[in-house]
């Protein structure tokens, strides 16, 4: 596969393919963090109310997250942007 991959495209597609793998990664990770957070929101609203001083700092972390996914997503659109080479005319009949 990486042989046709090499051959449609001008950028090295493994090193594409190897990053958006890490990419993923990244994206698991940050929504296993969002996911943690809400429920400690929710934890922290049902225990202390929805005046909480720690409910600002729990926010901050969302909003980090939510960051990091928007900077991960510009890396994604240029790690797709491989460059296809000019396709090779055939003879048909």
């Amino acid at each position: 596969m990486s042989d046709v991959l090499a051959i449609e495209y001008k950028k090295d597609s493994e090193n594409a393919v190897r990053d958006l793998m890490k990419i993923l990664g990244e994206y698991d990770h940050i929504d296993s963090m969002e996911d943690l957070y809400a429920e400690r929101i929710q934890a922290e609203i049902e225990n202390r109310g929805p005046k909480s001083h720690k409910l600002k700092k729990l926010r901050a972390k969302v909003k980090e997250f939510a960051s990091r996914r928007a900077s991960l997503k510009k890396k994604e659109a240029k790690l797709f942007e491989l460059g296809l080479n000019k396709p090779v005319k055939t003879a048909s009949k």
